[in-house]
């Protein structure tokens, strides 16, 4: 009778090869459709209001997040001209930019409107100031408008400020990574999002 020999070495290279291709496969997931940029939002901003220093210097704070955000590299398009180029995006790796807002009052309108196509409807309440970020997929409710009434956010009629930026001023850019939000990099900067090299986050 003839008996079967089991070749150990054999049946272990192949269980650490199968271990392999998975372990590939599930890197290859794309884990930022599973985020909330919501909850990445306030867990920046719960920071911020804790742990930096510009947080003492508004009353009101405008929230973006970047999931993805793009590389955006400078090239010259012709001899007296350059431009930004958007040059794929930074893999496993989401961003959100807080900055003061000095010209908020009246900026949004209740009217119906093109122009408040982005008007904000998520918003954090902290010691008496407020966060706001604008979320596509969210409409904007009853709730949302009377804390924007209350800072003066909103106003009933025609927006009254302009939109005006001051180069000089500083928001804070908090870099996650999205496999491990535990992981994350903070910049203070009065270079927009984007347009500087991120910080490198150890994501592995």
């Amino acid at each position: 009778m003839n008996k079967k020999v089991i070749n150990i070495p054999t049946i272990i290279l192949l269980i650490c090869f199968s271990f392999l291709i998975f372990s590939c496969y599930s890197n290859k997931i794309d884990l930022s459709k599973s985020i909330d940029n919501n909850e990445v939002a306030k867990k920046a901003i719960f920071n911020f209001a804790k742990r930096n220093k510009l947080f003492k210097e508004n009353l009101v704070f405008n929230v973006e997040i970047y999931n993805p955000l793009n590389k955006k590299i400078l090239k010259t398009v012709s001899k007296n001209e350059k431009k930004w180029i958007n040059e794929g995006v930074y893999e496993n790796m989401i961003v959100v930019n807080i900055f003061g807002d000095n010209y908020y009052k009246n900026k949004y309108s209740t009217l119906e409107n093109l122009s408040d196509i982005t008007k904000p409807n998520q918003f954090v309440e902290i010691e008496n100031k407020l966060f706001i970020w604008f979320d596509p997929k969210k409409g904007t409710d009853e709730n949302t408008n009377e804390i924007l009434k209350k800072y003066g956010v909103l106003t009933n009629g025609n927006k009254d400020s302009m939109n005006i930026i001051n180069d000089a001023k500083k928001g804070a850019d908090y870099y996650f990574c999205t496999n491990n939000l535990n992981k994350y990099k903070i910049i203070n900067t009065n270079i927009a999002t984007g347009y500087y090299k991120p910080p490198k986050l150890n994501c592995k």
